[in-house]
């Protein structure tokens, strides 16, 4: 076998690998964001609440006919609170919600438009630097908490002894 045929073979193995370690870390990307998010949606759904404003309604993963999604959005008859969920916020995120998601909320849904709009990133991990940023721009920031915890066992659930 020649070097060249040799050093093909090897370097199509090793792209092969990459292949599959993109795919594995895009998978565990994504499973992470969902359980950021079923935690926080989980917390919010229950009171409704961010800081003194109540809400009467509670959506996740809601899209506009643009395909953008938006992760947590709160409403009530005067107001609407748009939460991006990570899990782990950078200082980028925050830019992104101020710059981009925002906006782009404020045109896909002009039914809001007389609505005060809040915004607001909730992490599983908020850094110093993210936390400050958030709340210079005026953005509720979201962090778990040990009290977090729900039973979600179906209505009529019965343990067994084991």
């Amino acid at each position: 076998m020649s070097m060249d045929k040799d050093y093909e073979e090897r370097m199509s193995r090793i792209e092969k690998i990459l292949d599959q370690v993109a795919k594995e870390h895009g998978s565990l990307a994504n499973n992470l964001g969902d359980v950021a998010e079923e935690t926080f949606y989980s917390g919010l759904e229950i009171h409704k609440q961010l800081g003194r404003h109540k809400f009467t309604s509670i959506a996740k993963n809601v899209r506009d006919f643009d395909g953008r999604e938006y992760d947590i959005v709160l409403r009530n008859g005067t107001a609407v609170a748009v939460l991006e969920v990570k899990h782990k916020v950078h200082p980028s995120d925050v830019k992104e919600l101020v710059d981009k998601i925002i906006p782009a909320f404020r045109k896909s849904y002009p039914q809001y438009k007389n609505h005060r709009l809040y915004g607001g990133l909730a992490g599983l991990s908020f850094p110093p630097d993210a936390r400050t940023e958030a709340e210079n721009q005026g953005l509720f920031v979201l962090a778990q908490s040990g009290k977090n915890i729900r039973i979600a066992n179906s209505a009529g659930f019965e343990p067994k002894t084991l």
